[in-house]
């Protein structure tokens, strides 16, 4: 496991940005990071969202979060939309908010999507040298 997973298996909530209109747009919003390989960093929503058209017109993002001890992640990439039955049910199957919001994974108002490809950097406040990596999920 890298830096990158240890970071988000600790804390998947942060923000994530879209462009709206040509402006950006920013949400609070939780990873759901799943145990495969190489690891997949899903994210859903309600089709029935502003984010979701959004990510429909334009499908690229940014996701950032800060740790307590100062660590800041940013990862930027393309997403793509995900309609696998298993991996939406076990999201909710793992994660209290999002099955009182979905109660299952065939809700059709659930979407699932990952970032595809792009690139996360974790930047030290203590003066550490950054860190980057490269997302790869075709």
């Amino acid at each position: 496991m890298n830096k990158l997973d240890e970071i988000l298996f600790k804390q998947k909530k942060g923000f994530l940005a879209t462009i709206d209109n040509g402006r950006p747009r920013i949400r609070p919003f939780e990873i759901q990071l799943l145990l495969d390989s190489p690891f997949k960093y899903y994210l859903c929503t309600a089709n029935s969202k502003a984010v979701y058209h959004q990510l429909q017109k334009s499908p690229f993002v940014e996701f950032s979060l800060a740790t307590p001890s100062n660590i800041i992640l940013r990862i930027t990439g393309k997403i793509r939309f995900d309609d696998d039955m298993v991996i939406k049910q076990k999201i909710v199957d793992t994660n209290d908010l999002v099955r009182s919001i979905y109660r299952t994974g065939d809700n059709p108002n659930f979407e699932l999507f990952y970032i595809e490809e792009g690139e996360a950097l974790i930047t030290y406040l203590d003066n550490r040298d950054s860190e980057y990596f490269t997302i790869y999920n075709k």
